[in-house]
């Protein structure tokens, strides 16, 4: 079964003097539609997975996660 996930990010860059010169701000969420990962066990073709659960080294068990990023240069 294939496993999709959606990412969304908008970034601004400020083009102003003074304090907020070379700086910048990061908005963004991932897994935007908070799919689930598949379980190991749905690979099995009996339906009895030997390690029910996700796969940790390649999915988020977290869901939608939303992000904040401040940058600037000095």
């Amino acid at each position: 079964e294939s496993f999709v996930t959606a990412d969304l990010q908008y970034g601004y860059a400020f083009d102003t003097e003074g304090l907020l010169q070379d700086a910048g701000i990061i908005i963004g969420a991932r897994n935007i539609f908070d799919q689930d990962p598949p379980s190991v066990g749905d690979s099995d073709p009996v339906g009895r997975g030997t390690r029910p659960g996700y796969e940790a080294s390649i999915h988020d068990v977290r869901g939608r996660t939303v992000y904040l990023e401040l940058r600037k240069a000095f």
